[in-house]
């Protein structure tokens, strides 16, 4: 049995759809798929094989300071009701747990201009008041003399409504100006890399904050190592620490497609790194050909999530083998909530998250209710089964043990409690007891149960947390008669 506390930092946000499963064709984007990668230092990456969506192109991402994670991309295809649809406009999927669970929504654009496209290749800059600007791609008029270009879009609802530029941003003369990347190294430092040549970026530069760029002409990150005709061209830009930016650019090699990052300093001078991020490996069976157009979400200094677009494999299968629920069995207490994930897994060994998808249920809802977005409530003392039904198959189901509070009292002379800061902790928890406090043993447990730290409590105790990983632990006190749990969040 192991104990397990989660918790959401936003409210639940209800998807609009479900992303559609596996290849629709070999035109447009009916053969793209968006992958899921992670990394201990941005640099060196180990592949989840999770699908973020099938059927979509060019995501791009962001990471709000309530710590929800933001993928914007263009989906050519999405279910609604148990029915694929045609979309081929710009989607965002969501995540409140750091990549563990994802939900889908539409975008709206406001102030399309008449007569033109609807707008793609999305390309976001979180703003220091809160609202989400947005670069995207729209050709003016389509079949007309104009050529496709770059409008800026604004967003002050938290990235679901946009409402895009009288007018565009950045164009240049007689050239298509395709999926642009911008970031914002300072105030009137904005600069914006686009495609539109084959194996280079055309280069825009800002000085009123995004209103308009001056075209810059061609940009080299670096001259690609096994093409030297070509170039990286880039996808994205982060801040990496306080002294250095990271691009993450593709180019072409003799494997396919490869993911490489640059570093800079200044934003204007860049270097390649030395180790290759992602080169194509269609031995896991989930991509093929190539890798290319990452988008990079930095969570902390050694927790980053990159999303990067393969092609579908032939091979690839669109009927799930399995599919679980990933806790176990779970010790809560009243009053706690508890929010779930599911999974399905395929033969071609792709996994895809389904938390939000299918219906949960509890065998004895008085005990713990769950919603249809794997939330569980934790209501009384006993015991209750969670199980999740997904396309009229059921999975396995879980056990929810739910306890009441059994409070520590100081039998010696009522002194006030075990104080406990600072929480949130970053690199030292102080734990604060009278001296004359009856003996207390505590134990520190992580979100899966393992026991992190323990010892004996003196008058002040100092844990040190700065090795501890992000997120809810549990302290354990007792004095060998009764025992009492506080919850603390890692930063």
């Amino acid at each position: 049995m192991r104990i397990l506390f989660c918790r959401l930092s936003n409210s639940q946000i209800i998807p609009d759809f479900e992303p559609c499963i596996g290849s629709g064709g070999s035109s447009g984007l009916n053969n793209f798929r968006l992958l899921v990668a992670k990394s201990n230092d941005g640099m060196n990456w180990t592949r989840t094989n999770l699908v973020l969506s099938d059927r979509s192109s060019v995501a791009d991402g962001l990471v709000l300071p309530s710590g929800r994670m933001l993928v914007y991309y263009v989906a050519g295809c999405i279910e609604v009701g148990g029915n694929e649809q045609p979309a081929n406009h710009i989607k965002v999927a969501i995540s409140d747990d750091f990549g563990k669970s994802w939900t889908y929504k539409n975008v709206q654009f406001n102030n399309l201009p008449s007569g033109g496209t609807l707008p793609v290749d999305p390309n976001v800059v979180l703003l220091s008041n809160g609202n989400i600007n947005m670069l995207v791609t729209i050709d003016p008029d389509q079949t007309g003399s104009q050529k496709p270009c770059t409008y800026s879009a604004l967003s002050i609802d938290g990235g679901f409504t946009f409402t895009l530029s009288n007018t565009s941003v950045y164009s240049v003369s007689g050239t298509d100006v395709l999926d642009p990347e911008n970031f914002r190294f300072g105030s009137g430092n904005w600069k914006l890399w686009a495609g539109g040549i084959p194996g280079k970026n055309m280069f825009g530069l800002s000085t009123n904050e995004a209103i308009s760029f001056i075209d810059q002409g061609e940009f080299c990150s670096d001259t690609n190592v096994n093409n030297p005709s070509e170039c990286y061209v880039t996808a994205d830009v982060i801040q990496y620490d306080a002294s250095t930016y990271k691009m993450y650019a593709f180019g072409t090699s003799s494997s396919g497609q490869v993911i490489r990052s640059l570093s800079s300093t200044d934003g204007d001078t860049w270097t390649l790194d030395p180790t290759v991020n992602l080169i194509v490996q269609p031995s896991t069976g989930v991509e093929e050909l190539d890798v290319w157009a990452p988008t990079v979400l930095k969570l902390n200094d050694t927790s980053f999530i990159m999303v990067y677009e393969t092609r579908i494999p032939s091979s690839a299968s669109t009927t799930c083998t399995f599919f679980n629920i990933l806790q176990g069995d779970t010790t809560i207490l009243v009053g706690d909530t508890l929010n779930l994930i599911a999974r399905t897994y395929f033969s071609d060994n792709s996994i895809r998250d389904i938390t939000f998808f299918g219906t949960w249920h509890s065998t004895n809802p008085v005990i713990a209710s769950v919603d249809n977005y794997g939330k569980l409530t934790a209501l009384s003392q006993g015991i209750t089964y969670i199980y999740k039904t997904y396309n009229g198959v059921n999975s396995d189901s879980i056990l929810i043990t739910v306890n009441t509070l059994t409070q520590i009292n100081n039998v010696k002379n009522n002194k006030s409690k075990p104080i406990i800061y600072p929480n949130p902790v970053s690199n030292e928890l102080i734990i604060e007891v009278e001296d004359n406090y009856e003996k207390l043993n505590f134990e520190i447990l992580n979100a899966i149960g393992q026991v992190v730290f323990k010892g004996n409590l003196v008058e002040k105790t100092i844990v040190q947390t700065s090795n501890f990983a992000t997120g809810v632990y549990l302290i354990k006190l007792e004095n060998g008669k009764t025992f009492e749990f506080k919850k603390i969040i890692k930063e």
